[in-house]
C-alpha cells in the first residue's frame, strides 16, 4: 500500500482524484483504421447514434477514436472537438485534412495536437508552423 500512495502523490491527476474526492470518469476508446472489423459500426457510434437495440447509450458512446489516415478521407466522425496527431503529416493537404475533422458541428472551440519527433521533416515544420497551416496550395496541372 505505501508504494500505491507514493505513486499517487507523482500522479497528479491521480492525487486530485483522490484528495478532491473526485468519482472516476469514464473514457471509452475505440480505434478505427482501414484493418478494423464494423468500421462502420464504430463511425456510428463516435457519432453518438446508439441503436436501441444496442443497450446502454452511455457505455457505448466514444470519446476517444484512435485512427490512420482515415482522417484524410473525408470520413465523418461527429463532434469531434479535438485531434492530436502522432507525427507531422507529409504535406499541407494531408495536415489540413486531418485537423480539419475537428470542429464540424458548431462546438465553441476545437483543439489540435501535434507531436513533432526529431526528424528533419517534423523539425521544419516546428520552427515554421505557418508553412504547413497557411502556404499556398499548389497550383492543378494535368498530366
Amino acid at each position: 500500500m505505501k508504494i500505491v500512495k507514493h505513486l499517487w502523490k507523482k500522479n497528479y491527476l491521480a492525487f486530485n482524484a483522490i484528495t478532491e474526492q473526485r468519482k472516476p470518469i469514464r473514457l471509452h476508446c475505440e480505434e478505427l483504421t482501414g484493418q478494423t472489423d464494423d468500421q462502420f459500426e464504430r463511425q456510428r457510434h463516435f457519432r453518438n447514434i446508439i441503436l436501441p437495440s444496442e443497450g446502454n447509450r452511455e457505455v457505448k458512446t466514444i470519446d476517444l477514436l484512435s485512427v490512420t489516415t482515415t482522417l484524410e478521407v473525408g470520413v465523418d466522425i461527429g463532434a469531434l472537438q479535438a485531434v492530436m496527431l502522432g507525427n507531422m503529416p507529409p504535406q499541407r493537404f494531408n495536415y489540413q485534412q486531418r485537423v480539419g475533422r475537428a470542429g464540424r458541428r458548431g462546438q465553441a472551440y476545437s483543439v489540435i495536437l501535434t507531436f513533432c519527433r526529431g526528424r528533419s521533416h517534423d523539425e521544419f515544420y516546428f520552427a515554421n508552423p505557418h508553412k504547413i497551416t497557411n502556404d499556398a496550395p499548389p497550383t492543378p496541372f494535368l498530366q
